[in-house]
């Protein structure tokens, strides 16, 4: 029974990708993402807001690991960067079918901005219900989040979900990913792969360069574009070598091992540090697609099933967690920082993921389907026919 039930749950939680051609790597790779960037923000939840969260967090040995876990955002870039290369890098590459630009940005638009827009509407209904007085300061907050230019706009993280800047971003890059894959449309491999590569450090040396800048510009595409290059990079690796998966030597595996463990020292290793973090990022991946170890542990379906609606998670999981700390943070007040974190973990995330999946499962999954809002169509017209042949009965 308990095997049966496990499988009907992985069946409704499996991810329904727009290709058929399911990449169980990919989601283990937003399972690494997504992992980071909730411990980080559970582990700044856990602290009271009246301490300096980074110096407790570095000088504790079990809270300097979470310190940098926000760069899971960029982890997510490097994905979509190699999840959106993909199609039109094969169009290029391999002659496959060119990709029509409708059907692309209908795509994008179908896939992703429903559950945004409903992850916006309720958490701006839950702020308005706990505080209704605040309901006319939050509404041009919400709708600049809702057109996406929140940032721009206040120079500030979003007052509905502080994590919609990196949403922001993701479309910035989804609008000019069309122009950026032309680089594909050079036929020699090792010219194609120098002129991302050096795009990359040139747009990092240049970050480097510009010192401390607003709020607004770290938090957009000019600064964050190295990412998703390094993801473009992946992808022509993956379709050019065409490397076996998960049968490549164990030096793939310590190839993914160094690029995870470069990836916290380079960001704080001043302008080196910053050309080397893409790069990493991408020798983790690779070694991830390619290794042993790393693939088997990061494609086990549970995981994979995790990674998959890291979307959803990504949306709400500071609602969720706030508002379960609620309840659960009296239980390890005063306790030493790695016992709290231990037990708000062990009590919280298994809440966050419950939620989520629902959510996903609701919402999110059948957006993943391409033809979903024919079937919305047809389902309307079939209610009003319907209600019109009773009426005619009646």
């Amino acid at each position: 029974m308990s095997r049966a039930w496990a499988f009907r749950a992985r069946a409704a939680l499996a991810r329904v990708t727009s290709s058929g051609r399911y990449i169980a790597e990919v989601d283990g790779l937003r399972f690494a993402a997504i992992a980071a960037v909730v411990l980080f923000h559970l582990a700044w939840m856990v602290l009271p807001p009246d301490v300096d969260r980074r110096a407790v967090l570095a000088a504790d040995p079990a809270g300097w690991l979470l310190l940098d876990g926000f760069i899971g955002v960029q982890l997510f870039f490097v994905i979509s960067g190699f999840v959106l290369a993909l199609p039109f890098a094969e169009a290029r590459l391999l002659g496959a079918s060119p990709v029509g630009l409708r059907a692309y940005f209908t795509r994008r638009l179908t896939r992703l901005e429903p559950p945004y827009v409903l992850s916006l509407l309720l958490l701006f209904g839950l702020r308005v219900v706990q505080d209704p007085g605040a309901a006319t300061a939050l509404l041009p907050h919400l709708l600049a989040s809702l057109a996406y230019v929140h940032t721009p706009l206040f120079g500030a993280p979003s007052s509905i979900n502080s994590v919609a800047w990196s949403l922001e971003v993701e479309v910035q890059f989804y609008l000019l990913v069309p122009v950026l894959t032309g680089v594909f449309a050079l036929r020699r491999t090792a010219a194609r792969r120098v002129l991302l590569g050096a795009t990359i450090a040139v747009a990092c040396l240049a970050q480097a360069a510009a010192g401390p800048v607003s709020y607004a510009l770290a938090h957009s595409l000019p600064f964050q574009i190295q990412y998703f290059l390094a993801g473009f990079l992946l992808a022509d690796w993956y379709l050019v070598d065409r490397p076996g998966l998960g049968q490549g030597g164990w030096g793939w595996d310590a190839l993914a091992t160094a690029g995870f463990a470069a990836i916290v020292p380079a960001l704080h290793a001043g302008a080196a540090g910053h050309v080397a973090l893409p790069f990493a990022m991408l020798a983790a991946a690779a070694g991830v697609f390619r290794g042993r170890g790393w693939n088997r542990l990061l494609t086990r379906p549970w995981l994979t099933a995790v990674g998959g609606m890291c979307y959803t998670i990504y949306l709400y999981h500071l609602n969720i967690l706030g508002n379960a700390l609620k309840l659960t943070s009296p239980l390890t007040a005063g306790a030493p920082f790695a016992v709290q974190m231990a037990v708000q973990a062990a009590l919280t995330l298994p809440v966050l993921v419950a939620v989520a999946a629902v959510l996903f499962v609701l919402v999110e999954k059948p957006c993943m389907r391409r033809d979903w809002p024919a079937r919305l169509r047809a389902w309307v017209g079939g209610r009003r026919v319907a209600r019109e042949a009773v009426r005619c009965s009646s």
